[in-house]
């Protein structure tokens, strides 16, 4: 028997490990700690009691991020705290009803009797008892939790399966400018075992009658050929990235000048290298690997750069993973962003105030202008009225005194957010942007009705969730999203909006949570836990869909110059990291400050030019990486459907297979302009659905006669690329 001290040690070092087992029982991949510390129990404890109790927490913890992983319509971390307090709640419940009855007369109560027998079966069979213990709270849990966090495939396969080639959109003619070359393993990592030899030629095309170039008569400088130094072997568990040994690891940046105007290609093969291991190289053969397209303008014109970024992003400051510096060396050197936002959640940073000085510190530091730019952003959440990015101009960041967070209950409500917002600018000199997002998810359902036009100019329209341009059950809507409700709400696109009468255009973005920036990972099998950077947070593990790049036509790369084409709207989307070129205009009037084109009469024609060059990498796609889409004798697929979208409407489709084109449709259709007819009436009162709480007048929700149109670019390859809206009408 134990004496006084032992007891009182085993009663101490019980109540700490509890305590641990509390506190990380929630944390994703790190509830690890509260299994194992249940498997001790269960194993070591002395006392039955002690063994039940470890089973049942090992059990409950291997469970949660499984039911977390299968249930993305609600919070991750909702659901794990559900399962995790809940059950334990549950579990408390039943002991102490056990111990009432306990205190009773066993002859009285029949349910004690049967306790007590089972009790009493139990302990004649310990043997067998202490195997089920090991069972449900050692064997079945770490399954559990296995199932969502590892992967010996993920784990161990870092072998080089694709080359993805990246170069500016408009370099300076004359001008070196560098090229990335990457190689990517089949999760779409830096495969740091690449050892092949790369080769480089050069497609292109005129840019005005878009007809292929002879490569004779083109004037470039392209890199000789090259063979990459790496690692003998490697792991995926490790970062390739993170690497520091003076050796390639899948990552090179070459010097690369073209003089002659026009839209080129860089294309890279792999030549053999007999030097190179089993594994070390591409496993197919005679692939091309076309870069996106490099539009050089003649000297002489007077035109705009496009540069493209990522600005909506989260970091291990709130639910994201990695820290803020890891994200912002990622964006910029793996992902190869020219532009990229922090925006992690202001409710959890409210907790942690010290978090702002040491993120705007950060942030201004990192931002270099002509090379990169960072800005200051956060996320305001609000499971009523939808989500807003926020992301500002200026070198402040909007502590817990500026900006009221949007889980604060009656605190928290957009007219609130819009007066923190003018109080901010107005104090800082800032301009801000609060770009809606994932509109159509049933947990945050968008209500339009409470937009701002000063600060919400800007709507997400693909990302990690989805396509929320349309309602997800629409049929114009081919990729479908995240958190989909059982039953169509309408009023929740952004289609919807655009509808009810307001201007606004389209950006794309990742909303990483996995560290990594521009370029998610989260659509492979490396999202599971084991991924590094680890993350506490369950939300990367919804997320099937690639992301999404915006591109901004500007002067320059600075804050100044690309906050200014983001807020007067010269942008456009693209579904994954790929960097497309798209045009389109009406009647001479493109994308930005308003994009309004007037015209005399309702049937004057309206001409829409289109200017298309696709990128050549590989595209990814909902739960596909890209990087499987390769085999022998690899080509890009050119095939996709350029759709012009008219009032919500599909007015005209063009195929398209080549890289480059052009296309012109005449539009002599009467301007009718188009309304949100979908209100529905509670208590006298009408709203835009049964989700909002907001009374609009209806007669209200108009585009004021203005027909919008919109251009998607459909790839076969699963790629998506979104120009609009541009407005048309006779004011």
């Amino acid at each position: 028997m134990p004496n006084k001290k032992q007891r009182a040690r085993a009663i101490n070092l019980n109540s700490i490990g509890l305590i641990v087992a509390l506190v990380t029982a929630s944390r994703f991949f790190f509830n690890l700690i509260t299994l194992l510390i249940g498997a001790i129990w269960v194993v070591f404890s002395r006392e039955t009691r002690w063994k039940v109790h470890g089973a049942v927490i090992a059990l409950i913890s291997g469970l949660a991020p499984v039911v977390a992983r299968h249930f993305s319509a609600v919070p991750p971390l909702g659901i794990i705290s559900g399962v995790v307090f809940g059950g334990l709640a549950t579990y408390a419940l039943g002991l102490g009803a056990l111990t009432f009855l306990q205190k009773r007369d066993p002859a009285s109560p029949p349910l004690y009797q049967k306790i007590a027998a089972l009790r009493n079966r139990v302990a004649r069979h310990r043997r067998a008892a202490q195997w089920i213990l090991i069972g449900c709270g050692i064997i079945l849990p770490l399954g559990l939790w296995s199932s969502v966090h590892l992967d010996l495939t993920v784990a161990l396969d870092n072998r080089p399966r694709m080359l993805w080639v990246h170069a500016p959109t408009t370099p300076t003619p004359g001008i070196p400018f560098e090229v990335t070359v990457q190689a990517w393993d089949n999760y779409e990592r830096l495969s740091a075992s690449y050892q092949g030899t790369v080769a480089f030629t050069l497609e292109s095309y005129a840019l005005d009658s878009l007809s292929l170039i002879d490569p004779q008569t083109v004037v470039a400088q392209l890199p000789t050929p090259y063979t990459f130094t790496g690692q003998r072997r490697h792991t995926g568990a490790r970062m390739a990235y993170a690497l520091q040994d003076g050796k390639d690891n899948g990552n090179r940046t070459f010097d690369v000048t073209i003089s002659t105007p026009g839209i080129h290609y860089l294309i890279a093969r792999e030549l053999s290298n007999p030097k190179a291991g089993e594994g070390a190289e591409i496993p197919y053969e005679n692939c091309r690997f076309y870069s996106n397209p490099i539009i050089v303008y003649p000297s002489n014109t007077n035109h705009l750069n496009i540069y493209w970024g990522d600005i909506h992003t989260h970091s291990a400051y709130s639910d994201g993973s990695g820290s803020p510096a890891h994200n912002a060396g990622y964006a910029r050197h793996v992902a190869r962003l020219d532009f990229y936002a922090l925006t992690d959640h202001a409710e959890i940073l409210f907790f942690a105030p010290w978090k702002y000085q040491t993120l705007e510190s950060l942030i201004n530091t990192l931002n270099e202008p002509g090379a990169f730019v960072a800005f200051h952003g956060v996320e305001w959440t609000n499971v009523r009225v939808g989500h807003y990015t926020l992301v500002f101009s200026g070198d402040s960041l909007p502590g817990p005194r500026d900006l009221i967070p949007g889980r604060f209950g009656p605190l928290s409500t957009p007219e609130r957010l819009w007066q923190d917002l003018d109080a901010f600018t107005q104090a800082t000199g800032s301009e801000a942007l609060a770009l809606p997002h994932h509109t159509t998810k049933i947990t945050y359902p968008q209500d339009w009705s409470y937009l701002n036009p000063q600060y919400v100019r800007l709507a997400e329209v693909t990302s990690t969730h989805g396509d929320s341009l349309y309602a997800q059950q629409h049929p114009l809507n081919y990729a479908g999203g995240t958190g989909t409700p059982k039953t169509p709400i309408d009023g929740l696109a952004i289609t919807d909006a655009l509808m009810m009468g307001h201007h606004l255009a389209l950006y794309a973005a990742s909303d990483e949570h996995g560290g990594h920036p521009g370029h998610s990972l989260t659509h492979t099998e490396a999202t599971v836990g084991q991924q590094r950077p680890w993350t506490s947070w369950p939300t990367r593990s919804n997320k099937p869909y690639p992301g999404g790049l915006t591109a901004v036509y500007a002067r320059e790369l600075s804050r100044e110059s690309i906050f200014d084409a983001l807020q007067h709207t010269r942008v456009y989307a693209n579904s994954d990291h790929g960097r497309p070129l798209l045009e389109f205009d009406i009647n001479g009037v493109t994308v930005g400050d308003g994009a309004y084109a007037h015209v005399p009469e309702a049937t004057t024609p309206r001409i829409l030019t289109i200017r298309i060059a696709q990128d050549g990498a590989p595209a990814a796609s909902v739960r596909t990486s890209a990087a499987t889409l390769i085999t022998e004798n690899w080509r890009p697929n050119w095939n996709a459907a350029v759709e012009i979208l008219k009032n919500g409407q599909l007015l005209r489709t063009f195929p398209l297979n080549v890289p480059v084109a052009a296309f012109t449709y005449i539009d002599e259709m009467q301007i009718t302009g188009t309304a949100y007819t979908s209100t529905i009436e509670r208590d006298g009162y009408s709203y835009l659905n049964a989700e909002s709480d907001n009374p609009i007048d209806p007669a209200t929700l108009n585009t004021n006669g203005a027909d919008f149109y919109i251009v998607r670019v459909v790839g076969a390859n699963a790629r998506m690329t979104y120009i609009g809206a541009i407005w048309v009408g006779t004011e």
